[in-house]
């Protein structure tokens, strides 16, 4: 009995890129917003934690534990039905060891963010992760390749999920950081 593949969705390419283009767009543009009303706060009032500095922490750390669990999402639609995703052309769905040890980290970092003891970490671990996950030619190129063409709708939702969550984690995190810790003098 010979697999066939399965059709492709062309249809949503243009949607998708979009989407993605929209998603970076937003959160550079939030980010910049957020970093700019502390800076004019910082010469009018005095700035607290329950500021933009705030804000910031609390983007990042729930744009990590989001994107913890869209990975575990993944890592559960992979394990249900892993010859359909392996068929499309989805290579991790072999060994989810990665989007496992992804979500664990993810949720440390988003925990310790969360908890406000953890400000080099998400900067570090966004750092890596927008860097990593951007650069590597088998998570993208594969995604644009392979991806938008064969995988199931779900998987494709997913990885625009993840793609979302670390592009607001990387924007949050930066203008955290930007931020420092200092409060201003009034």
């Amino acid at each position: 009995m010979a697999k066939t593949a399965p059709p492709p969705n062309d249809g949503g390419i243009v949607v998708v890129l979009t989407l993605l283009v929209a998603a970076l767009a937003y959160g550079m543009i939030t980010a910049v917003s957020t970093y700019a009303k502390q800076a004019t706060d910082r010469y009018t009032a005095a700035a607290n934690e329950g500021g933009a500095r705030r804000l910031s922490r609390l983007l990042s750390g729930w744009a990590n534990i989001s994107n913890a669990i869209v990975h575990v999402i993944l890592v559960i639609a992979i394990t249900n039905d892993r010859e359909k995703y392996l068929a499309a052309g989805l290579d991790d769905a072999d060994d989810l060891t990665g989007a496992t040890v992804l979500a664990v980290l993810n949720t440390l970092v988003g925990l310790n963010s969360l908890r406000n003891s953890g400000k080099m970490t998400a900067f570090v671990w966004n750092m890596f992760i927008i860097t990593a996950g951007t650069l590597l030619p088998p998570v993208w190129a594969k995604f644009f390749s392979v991806g938008l063409a064969t995988w199931p709708y779900i998987a494709v939702f997913l990885w625009l999920g993840i793609f979302a969550f670390e592009s607001t984690g990387f924007f949050a995190s930066i203008t955290w950081f930007a931020l420092g810790d200092k409060e201003a003098k009034a």
